[in-house]
């Protein structure tokens, strides 16, 4: 039951996701996303090759099996790589890539003049659906494929022309009739007397695979048990194993609960050891192998984890490697949701390491020492340097086998973590110089790369340095939907994507880089650690790109305005024009106001650019114009939701006393809420005032009709209610007359 509740919650999240995916909603964000937590640098086919940046625990079990692989020297073939591609295209739910087997076939019956066109074929393949509601096709591209190859032996053999070829048709139309139409149940015809063996032996196969398809599944065993049986089929070799698949399938279409299940499954878990432990049915071990793990998922977990790893550590070359990948992740996943972990890791070490690896549970850092004592493998010491702190006693011991390996597909991450322990334990310079010779090593891998440079930044001398490490290009710049980990990813976006080659899929990743931009871990920092004065000071910099400058000043404007330090806004206000002309003429015209209204022209200078904030954005990307209403209301700042982040900890290169003035400059703008609220309070003062600013009309105009068209519900500002009623109440009672009034009602209402 759990496990089904499982699909139903998945299925209605995948479907929100789709309509939010379809154009359902429109308040997606673009967004600068600097590092991937779930999967590896794309394009995924370097990571295949071996190149595994900096591995993490957070990455998808199947991303996590193939570092393993790679760390213990087990790379790859390319048709295993492939394999892996192709389960992770099935896993982000895209369509599975075809063998193109029903094309060849009918390409082929077309090419000797026998064109093919199942009765009843009206689209798709017909599907079976089991008790647990889920759905598989009844001929799958395998079926396609041997009759292919069979009809081809065929031709070669008999003859186009001959009666043989004839009656073999006749069979296999009859067999796919019923995967167009599992309702059909249409069975070959006896062969004629005096047939050829070999057709008669086909048309027995024929007709066990008939049975299958129509879902007869007692009378297709029986049926695939005789071929077994018979010495001179040359299905012979196939013919248990079949039987064993008709049996599973039956259980399949059975009710987990009924107490049949469990005897039907161990009846096909019999066929398929015994196929397995017969040398003279070889060819048929592989995937004989594959349905007996698929009955041990069921049965016993722990025994489908124990027969499916080796295998996957294997370089066999084995043709269902795609769904061994597929099955064995689905065993962790179920384990991990079932809290049922510790049954599976005795199972094989490849299943302890990812567990381990993943695990935040303080008592896996003994583990995984304990791991890397016994086997000293490159994995578990990985495993166990991510998570052993720097005062802890092995530490010399696995830095010293980390150099010793020399080049290795996991030197990244052990240089990474190697930084992190040596700064942890006081040694900051040998920390920098370990992450300064890491990050350019990382080049091509833009998420690894910009994770190292935040450790780097973290650990800065000085503030140059500091910006020098957290200024970088976005590993992808895509639509985000709610939640920050939720984003577009190109396969979305890219609808051929998965048919791209690696150097078009690089390409195209580096077009939506965008430009340099502060990292999340760096605007954290900056809006937490460092007060308004310093922050207006650090576009000093010359090698700061101008847009970062821009929004550097930007924020430290605001910030002034927030704070009432109108002084220091007006120092700022000069540089900020310049370097952003689309506020040229604002910042002119507020530097130039009179010291007594500079205030209100402050306020006003706000209600003008809806894009400053006092908060530094890193990841959201604006729609608009700094002086244009967002239309997914990212306006101004608003306090429960903006109010920055704790960085991670604090920057040695800041000090106590900023840090303090930092904190308390914070406080005060937290005390004055929501920015629109703020501003709105801040205006209708004004407005009551015996001799209001001509600028007041404006200013309650731009607070009617800043959210106009925005569906807050659905947008990202967090307040749960806007009433554009009320500054325009006051704007029509106090200034009824202006043009600014007049707009105001007229665009309310369309």
């Amino acid at each position: 039951m759990a496990r089904r509740s499982r699909i139903a919650r998945l299925t209605l999240a995948a479907c929100a996701l789709a309509g939010l995916a379809s154009g359902g909603v429109h308040y997606l964000r673009p967004t600068a996303i600097f590092v991937f937590d779930e999967h590896p640098d794309l394009p995924l086919a370097e990571f295949a090759s071996g190149n595994l940046g900096l591995i993490q625990p957070s990455w998808a079990r199947s991303h996590l099996y193939a570092a393993y692989r790679r760390m213990e020297n087990v790379a790859f073939t390319p048709g295993e790589r492939q394999a892996y591609l192709d389960y992770v295209r099935e896993r982000l739910g895209e369509e599975p890539r075809s063998t193109g087997g029903p094309d060849r076939y009918v390409a082929l019956r077309e090419s000797l003049g026998i064109p093919w066109q199942p009765q009843t074929a009206a689209g798709a393949p017909a599907l079976g659906m089991s008790s647990d509601f889920t759905y598989s096709l009844l001929c799958v591209d395998d079926a396609f494929d041997l009759a292919t190859k069979t009809l081809q032996e065929r031709v070669d053999r008999f003859g186009i022309d001959s009666p043989q070829l004839q009656e073999w048709v006749i069979g296999q139309d009859a067999v796919f009739e019923n995967c167009f139409n599992r309702e059909a149940k249409v069975l070959p015809p006896a062969v004629v007397a005096g047939a050829d063996p070999l057709i008669r032996a086909d048309r027995d196969y024929q007709r066990a695979a008939a049975l299958f398809y129509s879902l007869r599944f007692d009378e297709a065993r029986a049926a695939f048990q005789r071929i077994a049986r018979d010495a001179d089929s040359p299905w012979r070799v196939w013919g248990t194993y079949l039987a064993g698949r008709a049996q599973l399938w039956k259980a399949r279409f059975l009710d987990g609960r009924s107490n049949a299940y469990s005897p039907a499954l161990r009846l096909a878990e019999a066929d398929f050891r015994a196929v397995l432990a017969d040398d003279s049915l070889r060819e048929a071990h592989d995937a004989a192998r594959y349905l007996l793990a698929r009955i041990l998922f069921r049965l016993r977990p722990s025994d489908a984890a124990a027969l499916l790893a080796p295998r996957l550590l294997t370089p066999l070359g084995e043709s269902n490697r795609k769904r061994q990948l597929r099955l064995f992740t689905e065993l962790l996943d179920d384990a991990a949701y079932e809290s049922t972990t510790a049954e599976l890791r005795p199972a094989h070490d490849l299943v302890d390491w990812i567990f381990a690896f993943q695990s935040g549970d303080p008592a896996e850092t003994d583990h995984a020492v304990a791991r890397w004592k016994e086997t000293s493998s490159v994995a578990w010491l990985t495993a166990a340097l991510s998570k052993v702190p720097g005062d802890h006693p092995d530490v010399p011991a696995m830095l010293t086998q980390a150099v010793e390996i020399g080049e290795h597909p996991a030197t990244p991450t052990l240089l990474y973590h190697q930084a992190r322990i040596l700064a942890e334990r006081g040694e900051l310079d040998l920390a920098r110089g370990v992450l300064d010779r890491l990050i350019p090593r990382l080049e091509g891998l833009p998420s690894a790369q910009n994770r190292a440079s935040d450790l780097r930044a973290r650990w800065a001398r000085g503030f140059k340095d500091f910006l020098a490490n957290g200024v970088r290009r976005p590993a992808l710049v895509s639509s985000v939907y709610f939640q920050p980990n939720v984003y577009d990813p190109p396969w979305r976006s890219q609808e051929e994507w998965f048919e791209w080659t690696p150097e078009r899929q690089r390409a195209w990743l580096d077009s939506t880089r965008d430009q340099l931009r502060l990292t999340p871990a760096t605007a954290r920092l900056l809006n937490t650690q460092v007060p308004v004065r310093t922050l207006a000071l650090l576009p000093r910099q010359p090698e700061l790109p101008d847009p970062v400058k821009a929004q550097l000043l930007g924020a430290a404007w605001a910030r002034a305005a927030a704070l009432d330090q109108w002084g220091l806004a007006a120092e700022i206000a000069p540089e900020l024009g310049r370097l952003e002309p689309s506020l040229l003429e604002e910042m002119t015209a507020f530097a130039e106001a009179p010291t007594e209204s500079r205030r209100f022209a402050g306020i006003l200078t706000l209600l003008r650019t809806p894009g400053l904030s006092v908060k530094l954005w890193s990841g959201p990307l604006r729609a608009a114009a700094l002086s244009e209403s967002d239309p997914r209301g990212l306006n101004w700042w608003w306090v429960e939701a903006e109010e920055p982040a704790e960085p991670d900890q604090d920057a040695d290169f800041v000090n106590a006393a900023q840090r303090e003035q930092a904190r308390k400059e914070w406080e005060t703008i937290r005390q004055r809420g929501d920015a629109y609220d703020w501003l709105l309070r801040e205006v209708e003062e004004q407005a009551r005032a015996p001799r209001p600013d001509p600028g007041v009309p404006e200013a309650l105009y731009r607070l009617t009709v800043c959210y106009q068209g925005v569906d807050l519900q659905w947008g990202y500002d967090p307040r749960p209610s806007f009433d554009p009623e009320r500054p325009l109440r006051l704007l029509e009672f106090r200034f009824g007359n202006t043009d600014w009034a007049r707009r105001a009602r007229r665009e309310l209402e369309r």
